[in-house]
Order: structure tokens, then C-alpha cells, then sequence
């Protein structure tokens, strides 16, 4: 037996009769778990949000069921959302909105970004016209007029052929569209209860001195005004508290103007759905 089989030999017999204790191996000191990631933690209910790809997705997960019955017709002059099937004998509160660029959807800035998700959930028939682009509004002061009395006949054609209550039509838009749903507001007195302008600016250059309706102008109406804009989007957010909102409290408006956060773009829906409550619990609402 060589020396070295000897020596594992007698090794064995120790341990075996508990003569001489087996070496201990260092064990490796166990590696340090890898901290999870972190995510964005959840936000309080008062931290304004950005109605973006994520913001839309968690929309659409919290969702009514009948948000998904919601019903989409494309018309030439219009895109309509109906929320889900019309109830007999009810009347529904009309938003007509408007874009920079004559398209009811396709980029962040255009309206059914929001009102695709925001009508269905609010109940309210949305109208997205396609009449109306940025370049009819800087254009000649006749096409401006021609486009917006087709815009008036194809509104007035869809209050005729669904259950609209005339007397709760919105106008809104945001930028271009904002300003262009101030000019209409103008343009036909007391045909709205309310205006919703985002990042918008009432175009009080196109009236003529002695033309602006005044307070009377609009009869009975509901005279709602709401206003949203950001303030890293200086230019607006100052037309809006310098401008807008003074001239609709001048003319008797009730009026309220909601900040938020993100630049030129849609206010969360958060900060819609705040200023919709709003308008509802006025008494001229009822």
C-alpha cells in the first residue's frame, strides 16, 4: 500500500470511529440577493397624470363594461361615438370637438385620444368633426366663413338624428382646435352651454371692433366656461389667465381654469373628469 492510500486509509477509520473530526470546506459566504427593481410607485389620487400610451392603457383596463359597447361612425364630415346603446327616451349632452389638422384621431394632439375614452365613460355623444384644419382658421375671412357655416349644418344635422339635448352642447379642441371652438362660440352666441378650451386662446382678432357678442348676446345658455393649460406652455397658459379668463368673467361666464403639468397637450383625464363634475353641480346645469 503506497503512503499516500495509507494515510487516506487511517483518515477513514478516524472518522468512522469519531476519533478525528472531517476538515470542513469553507463554504462560499452566499451571494447577496440582487435588489429588485424598482418601479414608479403608485401615485396619490391628487398627483396629475399624462394621458399618454400608459395612461390610455390603464384607462381602457378600468373601464365600465359598457365603455366597451361604445359605438364608432365614420361619416365625411365627422367621426360620432355613441356610449354604448342609447337609452329610450333620454337625451344626451353633445361634445363637438375639433383638431389642428381636420383629423378626429391619429396623434396625441388630435381629440379622440381622449374623448374615444373619456365620452363612453362620461356617457355623452362625441362628434370629432373633420371640417375644421388650422389652415382654414389662418386662411381668407370668406373660407373661414364658409367652413364654419358647414361646420353649424353638420352639427345641427347631428342633433337632429340623435338624441342630443340642444340645450348641453360642449364645444371643444385643443390649440388650434381650442381656438377654433372660441371663435364658433363667438361666431353663433348661446348655440353652446359650454366651451372647453386646452392650450387654446379666444381670437378676439377676428371680430371686428363693435362685433364681440356681448352678455346678452347669449341669451339663455348655460355660459360654462372651462380652461386648461400647462404652465411649462407659457405663450397659452397666459393667454388663458391673461386673456380668456377675464373676458369670460366679463361677460357673466362661470368660468374656472384647471393647471397641469406636460406642456401643449391634452390635460389628464383625471383633471376632464374634475372640471366635468364641476360643470354638472352648477345650479345653471340643472
Amino acid at each position: 500500500m503506497s503512503l499516500v492510500n495509507s494515510s487516506r486509509l487511517r483518515a477513514c477509520r478516524g472518522i468512522v470511529l469519531g476519533l478525528v473530526r472531517p476538515s470542513k470546506t469553507k463554504a462560499r459566504p452566499a451571494a447577496s440577493p440582487r435588489p429588485a427593481r424598482r418601479f414608479r410607485p403608485g401615485l396619490p389620487s391628487a398627483t396629475p397624470l399624462e394621458p399618454r400610451a400608459l395612461l390610455s392603457a390603464a384607462a381602457v383596463a378600468a373601464r365600465p363594461a359598457a365603455d366597451t359597447q361604445a359605438t364608432i361612425i365614420q361619416q365625411k364630415d365627422a367621426t360620432i361615438v355613441l356610449p354604448g346603446p342609447l337609452e329610450p327616451g333620454r337625451t344626451y349632452l353633445l361634445v363637438v370637438a375639433f383638431s389642428y389638422n381636420g383629423r378626429p384621431s391619429g396623434t396625441q394632439y388630435t381629440p379622440l385620444t381622449l374623448w374615444k375614452t373619456l365620452g363612453p365613460q362620461e356617457g355623452v355623444i362625441v362628434f370629432a368633426s373633420k371640417l375644421y384644419a388650422n389652415a382654414v382658421f389662418h386662411g381668407s375671412a370668406a373660407n373661414l366663413e364658409r367652413v364654419t357655416r358647414a361646420i353649424k349644418a353638420s352639427v345641427d344635422a347631428a342633433v337632429a338624428a340623435y338624441p342630443v339635448d340642444p340645450s348641453r352642447i360642449i364645444l371643444t379642441g385643443l390649440s388650434g382646435g381650442g381656438n377654433y371652438a372660441e371663435y364658433f362660440n363667438l361666431k353663433y352666441p348661446g348655440y353652446a352651454a359650454a366651451v372647453v378650451d386646452n392650450s387654446g386662446r379666444v381670437p378676439l382678432d377676428k371680430f371686428k371692433r363693435g362685433t364681440l357678442p356681448t352678455a346678452e348676446s347669449f341669451g339663455a345658455s348655460r355660459r360654462v366656461a372651462i380652461l386648461l393649460a400647462s404652465p411649462s406652455d407659457a405663450e397659452f397658459y397666459n393667454d388663458a389667465v391673461k386673456g380668456s379668463l377675464p373676458y369670460y368673467k366679463s361677460i357673466g361666464w362661470q368660468v374656472r381654469f384647471y393647471s397641469f403639468p406636460g406642456g401643449h397637450n391634452f390635460a389628464p383625464i383625471r383633471i376632464y373628469k374634475n372640471a366635468i363634475d364641476w360643470m354638472e353641480s352648477l345650479p345653471s346645469w340643472q
